[in-house]
């Protein structure tokens, strides 16, 4: 099997360059730093990359969402990330992101800008419905 190597674009990037993606796509801490979880970050990235989706990710400048410091009881450090990736969120205009695991889905960050989440599944079956062809026969090819 022959590997490709894709480029990932990243929100500071583009938005130097005047470019705005549709998606931020929110790879979150478990996709991050686990190995295991990485080839799934990796593997969507590749998904939206083939399929033609504006995405960037924020890179260095994405931190943690808080909420393992709210499970331990720390929900001031909880409140200082949700500022910070709201901040960042305002920086770059966030309206839309695609979250690949459950924790960042609740994150009081996105929550509070109201933006639209998309899980994985979602954000595929609203592509496919825009293709002529179904997407399962374009992944194929």
């Amino acid at each position: 099997m022959e590997t490709v190597k894709i480029e990932i674009p990243v929100m500071a990037d583009l938005f130097a360059r005047g470019e705005k993606p549709e998606y931020l796509f929110w790879v979150g801490c478990t996709g991050a730093y686990d190995d295991r979880y990485k080839k799934v970050a990796g593997a969507f990235a590749k998904i939206l990359t083939h399929l033609k989706v504006s995405f960037a990710v924020l890179g260095k400048e994405e931190t943690c969402t808080g909420d393992p410091a709210r499970r331990a009881g720390n929900e001031m450090l909880y409140q200082m990330q949700a500022f910070q990736n709201i901040e960042i969120f305002k920086m770059y205009e966030v309206g839309q992101m695609v979250i690949i695991f459950s924790t960042s889905y609740i994150s009081k960050s996105s929550k509070c800008m109201r933006l639209k989440r998309l899980s994985p599944s979602a954000l595929i079956a609203t592509i496919s419905l825009k293709m002529s062809t179904p997407i399962w026969v374009a992944t194929t090819r």
